[in-house]
């Protein structure tokens, strides 16, 4: 799926009014220099930050004029030198600061933040003067994952920004963010994209997958194109299928395929794997106390047997009858507290805790389990 992320994406699904915005913006003469993209993971924030850098890049569809003929859309040809550069990391007047770079400071690749060194080396590239075209643009992917010292470095610069310097900050918990690095941009908001969406881009792209995967992985992913991806790179329907079967016999597991499941998430490699998990346990916990609440039997996937894939709907069908089940169970205040046990549980397995995945894995499930047994018990 490398040609859909963001820096080799060209395409753009779904947020039409967020590029008009800035569009708009582009032609007012009044373009903000520092704009926070802010929504849900994997909605296509940073597709939409690479989208507006190429265009401004390219001169804004407009022989590099800022202030000439409105262009109607930001789209720039595929095949595109600039565009190539930049998505190389080539081009002097483009920076795009995320996790995974190398720090100089250290020698070392800043895998948990965005340290201040980073920020500091490329502020002090920005302070001069544009070497190819009238603008620079820094995108920082993502602006949360600033240690302290790299936000406020950054908070300086857009107190007083450099000139013809534009910042496309992306943020995936908007409120996390300093009061002071939100006060000084303009706030643009992306919307979680339809179902229907998702299901088109995950078939234009990987057609080898059934209309009943698609539709199953849009649900699960919450409207996130990006967390759709995730999932199927990493087998998140055949761990959402694990999961289920696992759980149908509440209050009396079988240790012996919990045991087996868990032993997947000991291997060397599986840390992606165990992240995809977690999510889904928190999605469908989640799930469950909606439709134990409000009575929500909408939030029940629909089981479809008129010639579709049979393995997603023996899977669904496998789910319903574990929801109908779990709805008589206990009540909302039962279900909340063991959706937070199971979720600081799953939780331990990160700093300062490091827990063995395979035993936290073992110790959630067994939480559910005497949880339906006590109900059990008591009826």
């Amino acid at each position: 799926m490398d040609k859909i992320t963001p820096r080799n994406n060209q395409i753009l699904i779904g947020h039409d009014t967020a590029q008009h915005i800035l569009l708009d913006a582009w032609q007012s003469e009044k373009l903000h220099h520092a704009w926070l993209i802010t929504g849900a993971y994997g909605i296509g924030k940073a597709t939409l930050a690479w989208r507006f850098a190429r265009f401004i890049m390219n001169g804004g569809n407009d022989d590099g004029n800022l202030f000439g003929n409105e262009p109607n859309s930001m789209e720039i040809v595929a095949d595109n030198k600039i565009s190539h550069r930049m998505a190389a990391g080539g081009h002097p007047d483009f920076l795009c600061l995320e996790k995974g770079m190398f720090n100089k400071a250290n020698k070392k690749i800043a895998e948990n933040d965005i340290p201040v060194a980073i920020i500091r080396d490329a502020l002090n590239l920005i302070r001069l003067t544009p070497a190819e075209v009238k603008w620079r643009v820094i995108i920082i992917d993502a602006v949360d994952d600033l240690n302290r010292n790299a936000a406020n470095a950054l908070l300086k610069s857009l107190e007083e920004p450099p000139k013809n310097t534009i910042f496309l900050l992306i943020s995936h918990a908007v409120d996390k963010l300093l009061p002071t690095i939100k006060s000084r941009c303009r706030r643009l908001n992306l919307q979680i994209l339809d179902d229907d969406i998702i299901i088109k881009i995950l078939q234009e792209n990987h057609p080898e997958i059934s209309i009943e995967q698609a539709s199953l992985l849009a649900k699960i992913s919450d409207g996130s194109i990006g967390k759709s991806i995730r999932l199927l790179d990493a087998g998140g329907i055949e761990l959402y299928g694990d999961i289920i079967s696992i759980m149908q016999n509440s209050g009396n597991m079988d240790i012996e395929k919990l045991h087996k499941f868990a032993s997947s998430f000991a291997k060397k490699y599986a840390s992606d794997k165990f992240n995809i998990f977690r999510e889904i346990i928190d999605w469908w916990l989640k799930r469950v106390i909606k439709i134990i609440a409000i009575d929500d039997d909408a939030a029940i996937l629909p089981v479809k047997n008129n010639n579709g894939d049979q393995k997603i709907s023996n899977l669904l069908t496998m789910e319903q009858s574990l929801i109908n089940d779990l709805k008589m169970r206990g009540n909302l205040a039962l279900w909340l507290e063991l959706w937070e046990n199971m979720t600081n549980l799953l939780a331990q397995t990160d700093a300062p805790y490091t827990l063995d995945k395979k035993q936290v894995i073992i110790s959630a499930f067994m939480t559910f389990n005497a949880a339906m047994a006590r109900i059990n018990m008591a009826k």
